[in-house]
C-alpha cells in the first residue's frame, strides 16, 4: 500500500507497505477516547475564568467501531477517494450524519460545494464538496469543531493510493466521536460541528474555502480540532505517540489535556508550529483565535516562499 507522499522505499516512513499492516495501525483507537473527553470538557465553561469541566468517562471505543470506516474508505473500490470516488465518500459521511440525526451544517444541506474551473459559459464547475453536520448545544453561539479531510491521492500511474492513514483514520475518529456524542443523553453546553474537508491534497482547498465561507461568524468558534493521520506515529516507527499541535496558543486547552490524562501505553507529544500549508504555499489563518481571550494568534507570517521551512514555536507546553 502506497502512503501519501511516501513514494520511495528509503524515506523511513514506509513507502510501500502491506495492506493489512496499515489497516491494523490505522484502526487502532488509541487516543480516540482522549479526543472525545477533550471535546466534552471544552463544550463546558464559556469564559477564561471558569475551570474546565471534569469530563465523565466516555464509553469504551474499540477497534471494530472504527475499523469499518477505514476499511470502507480505503477499499480499492474507492479509487483513492478522488474524482467520482470522492463523491461516493462524501455521501458516506452524509449518510452517517443522517443516521445520527445530526443537523445539516450548511443551511438545509450537508454539503458545501467547492468551486473549480469555469466552463465555456463562465460558470464555475464544482470541484469537490465539504461535508458537515451539527450537534446543537445549549449555547448555540459557541461552537467547537472537529474536522478531518476525507480525500486522498486517487490513482497515479495505474496505482491506487488508498490512504488508510491519510486520512481514513482521521475520518474514522471524527465519525466515531460524532456517534459517541450524539448518543449522550445531555446535549453539550457548546454546539459541536463535524466537518469532512475535500481537496486537502490540492492546496488545502476545502478548508480554505470553509474558512472564507463559514456557515456562521468565525468568532463564534471556541475550538477547532483537526484529526490528520492518526493511525500511526512517524511512518512505521513503533512509537506509542500522538502528536498535538497548537496547544501552546490556548492555556485552557493545555489545562484540559492535563486533566484528561493519557491512556495506558500512549504518550502525547505537544508540538508548536506557526504555519499550516504545503511546499508550494502557506495559508495564513488570520481568523484563528485564542481559545481563552479571542485574540488573533501572534507571530504568524502571512506567506512563505517555495521551500521555506515552517518556523516552529519554542514556547514550552
Amino acid at each position: 500500500m502506497h502512503q501519501p507522499d511516501r513514494h520511495e522505499n528509503n524515506t523511513g516512513c514506509g513507502g510501500v507497505c502491506d495492506d493489512s499492516q496499515i489497516l491494523t495501525l490505522a484502526t487502532t483507537p488509541r487516543g480516540f477516547g482522549r479526543v472525545l473527553m477533550v471535546l466534552v470538557a471544552l463544550s463546558g465553561p464559556s469564559t477564561a475564568d471558569e475551570k474546565p469541566a471534569a469530563p465523565s468517562p466516555p464509553a469504551p471505543i474499540v477497534a471494530t467501531d472504527v475499523k469499518r470506516h477505514v476499511e470502507w474508505l480505503a477499499d480499492p473500490a474507492r479509487r483513492g477517494r478522488s474524482g467520482e470516488a470522492a463523491r461516493q465518500s462524501a455521501n458516506y459521511l452524509r449518510d452517517h450524519f443522517q443516521r445520527l440525526k445530526l443537523k445539516p451544517l450548511f443551511g438545509d444541506s450537508y454539503f458545501q460545494p467547492l468551486p473549480g474551473r469555469k466552463d465555456k459559459s463562465g460558470k464555475p464547475l464544482t470541484a469537490g464538496r465539504n461535508v458537515g453536520a451539527m450537534l446543537p448545544g445549549q449555547k448555540s453561539d459557541e461552537i467547537v469543531i472537529l474536522s478531518a479531510h476525507y480525500d486522498h491521492l486517487g490513482v497515479r500511474k495505474n496505482a491506487v493510493y488508498p490512504g488508510a492513514d491519510d486520512n481514513a483514520s482521521g475520518v474514522a475518529l471524527m465519525l466515531e466521536i460524532a456517534r459517541q456524542l450524539a448518543a449522550r443523553k445531555t446535549p453539550p453546553a457548546r454546539s459541536v460541528a463535524f466537518v469532512g474537508f475535500d481537496l486537502e491534497e490540492r492546496l488545502l482547498w476545502g478548508s480554505r474555502w470553509f474558512a472564507a465561507n463559514p456557515p456562521w461568524p468565525l468568532e463564534h468558534v471556541r475550538l477547532f480540532i483537526t484529526a490528520d493521520m492518526v493511525g500511526r506515529s512517524l511512518g512505521n516507527l513503533p512509537l506509542p505517540t500522538v502528536f498535538c499541535l497548537g496547544s501552546e496558543h490556548a492555556p485552557v486547552l493545555r489545562t484540559v489535556l492535563d486533566r484528561v490524562g493519557t491512556p495506558r501505553g500512549l504518550e502525547v507529544a505537544r508540538l508548536g508550529i506557526d504555519l499550516v500549508g504545503t511546499a508550494v504555499t502557506t495559508v495564513r489563518f488570520a481568523t484563528a483565535r485564542c481559545l481563552s481571550c479571542s485574540s488573533p494568534l501572534a507571530n504568524t507570517p502571512t506567506t512563505t516562499r517555495r521551500g521555506t521551512r515552517p518556523r516552529r514555536s519554542t514556547t514550552p507546553s
